[in-house]
């Protein structure tokens, strides 16, 4: 009698326990962490340190870019990140790169090269802001070394710049290419059209990258994608076109923010993109627990 009052207790808790970790629970356990780990605060820091890095990364942007092609294809480049960007947080850029190109900011001066410094600087304590994030997404505690962790920051930061960089050549020579090949307009189409999934494929592989060696995880093990940077990489996408279109449909930061309204608004879809790599983050944790404690 006691044999199956026990064995009926067992599959009571084992039910129960198939039960707790359904898709919906995991959800549920990722919306409680993102409020237990205060991701908004920790994503408004990541945040705060990009903003930093991006006008003077600017200056060095169209120095680099004027020793490869020509200046005013400058703002060929930057049309790619208008569909991404909202418009008036394009616009701000747009317009700090037509001052820089009428000073023929084209060389490689003092000036760059401080604003280079100036870019490295805070873009490196933004990545090492994430890397301090994701610690605390994944529950642990930073053991590595001073020398270790910046270095690994200064390799993030680096890798960010050499996707940056390789756009830039891509910009500049694939127009030449596509004029001496000549291709046709259903080509030119389709490529035009065929760079949200390769921007997809790109920021998935980048967060990959950066939930393995950002956080102190030794047992962790190479993915080439998850289901958080899956879900990151959507969230971002979404979010990036639902602001934009918020933003152009209410114009209510400028009436807000006046002349700021640009900067606050640049401020902000930093924040979602940061927001939307720690919450993948948070998914993957959320899954890799449920995982562990069933088995």
């Amino acid at each position: 009698m006691s044999f199956n009052v026990r064995a009926r207790a067992a599959k009571l808790a084992f039910a129960r326990q198939r039960k707790r970790y359904t898709p919906l629970h995991v959800l549920v356990c990722v919306w409680k962490s993102i409020a237990a780990d205060n991701v908004s605060l920790l994503a408004a820091g990541v945040a705060f340190y990009a903003l930093l890095a991006i006008f003077p990364g600017l200056v060095f942007f169209v120095a680099v870019f004027g020793l490869l092609a020509e200046t005013g294809q400058v703002q060929n480049f930057l049309l790619t990140l208008k569909d991404v960007l909202p418009t008036e947080a394009w616009e701000a850029i747009n317009a700090q790169v037509e001052v820089l190109v009428r000073q023929n900011t084209t060389s490689l001066s003092l000036a760059t090269m401080i604003s280079l410094g100036l870019a490295f600087i805070n873009a490196r304590l933004g990545v090492y802001a994430l890397m301090s994030a994701l610690n605390g997404v994944y529950r642990r505690t930073e053991t590595r070394s001073f020398a270790h962790t910046n270095s690994l920051a200064i390799l993030f930061t680096l890798g960010a710049l050499a996707v940056l960089a390789f756009n830039i050549l891509v910009v500049a020579a694939v127009p030449g290419i596509f004029r001496l090949v000549g291709i046709s307009e259903f080509t030119n189409a389709v490529l035009h059209y065929a760079r949200w999934p390769a921007l997809a494929i790109i920021v998935a592989l980048s967060l990959a990258v950066v939930y393995r060696y950002g956080p102190d995880r030794k047992d962790a093990h190479w993915r080439w994608v998850s289901l958080g940077s899956l879900a990151a990489t959507a969230l971002w996408l979404a979010a990036s076109t639902g602001f934009s279109w918020y933003v152009s449909a209410f114009n209510s930061y400028d009436r807000i923010y006046g002349s700021f309204g640009a900067v606050v608004i640049l401020l902000y879809w930093l924040w979602l993109t940061a927001f939307a790599a720690l919450m993948g983050a948070e998914l993957d944790m959320q899954i890799q627990t449920a995982l562990e404690e069933r088995q």
